[in-house]
This record gives structure tokens, sequence and C-alpha cells, in this order.
């Protein structure tokens, strides 16, 4: 492998070299190597990316200064492993169950479940997923970006009390879908031992393990110490911006064309059009003032979460085709928000 001064002087575009992608606060803050592991593919990538990308914006916008752009397995392995599960716990050890509306936050949860399976179904018969890509594929439908995009929205329209609803199905979501697609995708890939796979994956779950301890940290009413909040909401904070950093490079290495045609808008469509249709039925069978829930159906409404791209790159499952359902939706749903919050 060629010296690291060498590979960052490497040109990709008329404006950019490859050092300007290398580094990563998050892997310096945490001491973490964010070196190429296949230099070549590195490059290759990059430089469709810049050209594609990152020239024209230069040219039209001016200097443009790059943070993060490349993210090693090691910083992949971190995000699962520690930036993920830190979340979690924070979110379960911090969450006011008791102030939870157990009836709305039973229909939104159930209409993410509906939706889960039958997307997951549906893909894996249109487009021959296997087992194990199906489950993401349900994910990717199902499990929306309500952090970083739909609660900041509802605040900024509704005001702070109608943020409630919105952290209830944060923690519960994360500590039951996301907890449940990591132990299922770590079940199904133990072929030879089922059952023996199940229980070890279960038992080593880092999500699960998080969710656990936070959920026994605060039905304990242990105290959330000032120096224990900041350092899982350190970690936790990095969640989100890690994955975010991969789509970009991902879109733009592999030609435009995803492996499976169609399957992004497939997955755009169950997650930005049928999810908001299941979770008003519901609602409306449920006798909920749909007025008063509005905020709830702007999630359902919501773009899939980057969530799905830590795991498809974890487990190096359909990572082209869920980079492109979260360019989408993010895009599109800026519409579908809209439309749910005027109606």
């Amino acid at each position: 492998m060629r010296g690291l001064e060498t590979l960052g002087r490497v040109r990709l575009s008329r404006h950019f070299f490859l050092r300007d992608f290398l580094y990563s606060e998050i892997a310096n803050i945490h001491g973490l190597q964010n070196i190429p592991d296949d230099p070549d593919l590195a490059i290759e990538t990059g430089r469709a990316f810049c050209r594609a990308l990152m020239d024209p914006l230069e040219e039209t916008f001016g200097r443009i200064a790059v943070r993060s752009g490349y993210r090693s397995a090691a910083l992949n392995r971190f995000v699962y492993l520690f930036a993920v599960p830190a979340l979690l716990f924070r979110l379960a050890a911090r969450a006011p169950f008791a102030d939870f509306d157990l009836t709305l936050l039973g229909v939104m949860v159930g209409s993410e479940l509906l939706v889960y399976g039958a997307a997951g179904l549906t893909a894996k018969a249109l487009f021959g997923l296997g087992r194990r890509e199906a489950l993401l594929a349900g994910f990717a439908a199902a499990f929306v970006n309500h952090v970083f995009l739909v609660l900041p929205i509802v605040i900024w329209l509704f005001g702070e009390a109608a943020a409630l609803p919105i952290i209830a199905q944060i923690t519960v979501d994360t500590a039951i879908i996301y907890t449940l697609t990591t132990t299922l995708l770590d079940m199904v890939g133990h072929k030879a031992h089922p059952l023996r796979g199940a229980l070890r994956a279960t038992a080593t779950n880092p999500a699960l393990i998080a969710v656990a301890a936070g959920a026994a940290f605060n039905l304990l009413g242990l105290p959330f110490v000032k120096g224990l909040d900041l350092f899982s909401g350190f970690l936790g904070d990095a969640a989100a911006p890690s994955a975010l950093i991969a789509l970009g490079v991902i879109l733009a290495g592999d030609g435009g064309v995803p492996t499976r045609r169609g399957l992004p808008w497939f997955l755009a469509g169950a997650k930005l059009v049928v999810h908001p249709l299941v979770a008003l039925t519901l609602m409306t069978l449920a006798g909920l003032d749909i007025a008063a829930t509005r905020p709830s159906l702007m999630v359902a409404a919501g773009p899939s979460a980057t969530l799905a791209m830590v795991l498809a790159t974890r487990y190096h499952l359909m990572v082209d085709s869920v980079a492109r359902t979260i360019l989408i939706t993010t895009a599109v749903s800026l519409g579908t928000i809209t439309l749910v919050a005027l109606w």
C-alpha cells in the first residue's frame, strides 16, 4: 500500500485531492484510522463523485470545504458497535415512559410493522431478494428519519409540546424495530445452527444490550448524571453524520445504475405513500383525532432513516439501493411532510 502522504496527494478532479476526503473529526476524536482499505477503489469512486457532483458545486457556488468524505471499515464498526448503541442507551435511559400516549404509540408502531412486513415480502417476491435483503428492505421502507428531519419541523410548526409523541416513537422504534432487525439479520446469517445462532445473536447484539441497559437504568430511577449524559450524547451524536458521509460516494461509485432497477423507487413509494395511508387508516379505526395527531402522521410521511445505511454497510447488503432510497425519500418527503402539515 502506498504511503499515506503519497495517497493524500492523488488528484481526484480539477478542484479536489484525496486528502480532502480522508479527514474525519469523528475518527480523530475517537482515535480511529480513517485510511482506505482499498486505495484504488477509493480513488476510482472519489474521482467519479468529484467530477459528477463536487466540481460542479465548486464552480457554481465557490470553494467547498469538505469536513469528511470517506469512512473506513473501522469507522463503520465504530458506528455499529458504539455510536448507535450509545444513542439507544441514552434514549431508553431518559425516556418519559409515564407520559407516553400508548394508543397513539401503538397505532404508529403498528403501522410501521405492517409496512415493514408487507414491503419486505413484496420486495422479496418482485426483486428476488434473499431473506436478509428482504429484512433490510422492510426496514428501509418503515423506519423513518424522525430525529434529524421530522422532529425539528414539528417543533418549529407546533411547538415543543407536540414533540412528546414523536419522542415516544423514536424511543420505541429504536428499541423494538431497529433492535429486532439487527437480531433477525444475525439470526438468519447462522444457517448451520439456527437456534445456537439466534441465542448468540441475541446475547451479543449491541443494540439490544444498549436498550436493555438504558431501560433498566430508567426503571430503577438511577440519576442520569452530567458526565454520563455528555459521554452517551457525544457518542450517539456521531451515528447519523457517520452514516450520511457514505451516501454520496456510494451513489457516484457504480455509474448511477442500482443493482436492482426499480427497488429504490418501490421502497420510496412504500415509505412515502403507503406508510402514511396505513397510519391514517389505523388512526381512524382507533378513533383518534386526526388533527391532533398530525405531527405523528408527519412522521409516517417522513424519509427513510440513515440507520438503514448503517445496517446496509455493516452487513454488506444492497448498499447502493438503500443509499438511493434514502436520497429519494429525503428529497420527496419535503413535499409529503408539507402536504400532511397543511392538510
